[in-house]
């Protein structure tokens, strides 16, 4: 019996839903990423992005969470690109305030790339987002499309138009916007809680031990 499942699951109590969350108006659309500051982690590819975005619209803010050995040169290349104005650099944000940070993102990006030595091994942000209702966008990366589960939310690693194309629709399109925010909730519920972790556990174990029992 084989079955892939996070050591670490999400608590649901301390990422919950919002109850003043509302689907993204006109009046400024908030794109959050949570990580380290390298460009592994496809930054540049989230930077074109933006700067597409910025262009259809000014109301647009790119809200950049962490650090890493290349924020110096990030910073330089989203001033080149003329969304200097646009990005928001929090710095490291405290384990107990992420859930205050997501809770203000309209959408949460993890367009991580695949390195000679390096993929995603899960994005643990992705679950935290989704559990707050927050919606998540990632990369082919890794195990990112099988954490998130629904292609319509995934783009290919290094691909700034399809990341663009999604964070627009996601930014024109309440009704998809609130699909995305309830189906991450859903999601994380059935497979990424630490209730549901642990019972999926225990369901492998009874499983394995009462097929160990027939074949003894």
């Amino acid at each position: 019996i084989i079955e892939v499942m996070p050591q670490i699951g999400v608590d649901a109590t301390l990422f919950a839903p919002q109850t003043h969350f509302k689907v993204p108006s006109k009046t400024q659309f908030r794109i959050g990423y949570v990580g380290r500051f390298t460009y592994e982690k496809g930054l540049d590819t989230l930077f074109l992005a933006v700067q597409q975005l910025y262009r259809q619209t000014d109301d647009v803010r790119l809200i950049m969470c962490g650090s890493g050995p290349d924020e110096a040169e990030l910073k330089t290349e989203a001033k080149a690109l003329g969304i200097d104005d646009v990005v928001i650099w929090r710095g490291k944000i405290a384990p107990t305030k992420v859930p205050d940070e997501i809770a203000t993102f309209d959408v949460l990006a993890l367009p991580s790339k695949s390195g000679n030595s390096w993929k995603e091994q899960f994005g643990h942000v992705l679950i935290e987002a989704m559990c707050m209702g927050v919606p998540v966008v990632g990369s082919t990366c890794g195990e990112i499309p099988n954490v998130i589960g629904n292609p319509d939310y995934v783009f290919l690693e290094g691909d700034a138009e399809q990341l663009f194309s999604i964070l627009s629709r996601m930014r024109r399109d309440p009704d998809w916007h609130e699909q995305a925010r309830t189906y991450g909730i859903k999601r994380v519920h059935e497979y990424y809680t630490h209730e549901r972790i642990a019972a999926r556990l225990l369901d492998l174990w009874q499983t394995s031990v009462e097929r160990y029992r027939q074949c003894a």
